[in-house]
């Protein structure tokens, strides 16, 4: 996602990401991006075809999916590869409700859609817009009413680095990203230690999706309205709203945004609280790499059954 509020991406990339927590390899996939530059090993192509549906998959890193080490909208696919039905990825990780409205509504002339489903978790409520920012070495994230000249003088989120890198070149250059973000930030030592916490960035993240439903404003919220917009960009498209769940959201057996399901429905989306309709256990969320398979297989599973039930 562009400044502009447009879409832009690499367009036929092998792409390897790796992320390092406490000097240790979290993950390390590759994945390829088609022709319009997503996640996907199919192109994808503007067509209207008679009794055929076209479905939008659009969301976070739980719909993009590589990280759970292989895609699983390819697989959902393979399922269905003898129906009269079309199936985009149009996941982008680290996006929220906003973006979800403007990648829609970017790529509208790129492809026909019949179908919208929408995945995602309560935080995504509460994601800013931002776009990136790359030069040959260095990643930013900018939020959206900042320029770039602006944003480049914070620190970079992430390294470019070259795909056939060793794991321990990986783990060297980890640590002197680390150490150049800490040159970079005016943050006191206490505030850079408590900026790696994984567990304040979880609270911190919580209670703003808490205090959104205390205040009672999330039918007026930004992110709300964008789910509005996207029901009135596309009138006649079937749209449905996948609510996976939070750890502390397994834990308490509810949502932080319990009746956010109620108010979907009214602007015409159809809602499906995955909490209350699948088995969850909070060790689930343990591991990452575990936590990402398991989502995309109950993703799958849901989908499949929306996908079935409204194809007959």
């Amino acid at each position: 996602m562009s400044f502009d509020g447009r879409y832009h991406a690499k367009r036929y990339r092998k792409i390897r990401t790796i992320a390092v927590y406490n000097n240790k390899i979290e993950y390390d996939v590759d994945f390829n991006t088609n022709n319009l530059g997503f996640v996907d090993d199919k192109d994808y192509q503007y067509e209207i075809a008679p009794h055929k549906k076209y479905y939008a998959f659009v969301g976070d890193s739980f719909t993009a999916g590589y990280h759970g080490r292989e895609p699983w909208i390819p697989k959902l696919r393979r399922n269905f590869k003898e129906r009269n039905i079309e199936i985009f990825n149009l996941g982008i990780e680290g996006t929220g409700i906003e973006h979800f409205y403007r990648l829609l509504k970017s790529t509208s002339k790129q492809l026909y859609i019949t179908h919208i489903v929408i995945l995602a978790i309560s935080n995504d409520f509460n994601r800013n817009l931002w776009y990136p920012l790359t030069n040959s070495s260095e990643i930013w994230i900018c939020p959206d009413n900042l320029n770039s000249a602006e944003c480049i003088k914070r620190p970079y989120i992430a390294r470019i680095i070259h795909p056939t890198i060793s794991n321990e070149k990986i783990l060297e250059v980890a640590s002197n990203m680390f150490k150049d973000r800490k040159k970079k930030a005016h943050d006191s030592y206490l505030r850079r230690v408590l900026k790696q916490s994984e567990l304040l960035i979880f609270v911190v993240r919580s209670v703003r999706t808490i205090l959104l439903k205390i205040s009672g404003n999330i039918r007026n919220s930004s992110s709300f309205n964008a789910l509005r917009n996207i029901r009135e960009a596309f009138p006649s498209a079937e749209i449905y709203f996948i609510h996976l769940p939070q750890k502390q959201e397994v834990v308490n057996r509810e949502y932080f945004l319990d009746n956010i399901g109620k108010e979907i429905e009214k602007i015409g989306i159809s809602y499906f609280p995955t909490l209350k309709e699948c088995h969850w256990e909070k060790n689930m969320f343990f591991f990452r790499m575990i936590i990402l398979i398991i989502l995309a297989m109950t993703i799958l599973k849901i989908v499949f059954q929306i996908i079935y039930f409204t194809d007959n």
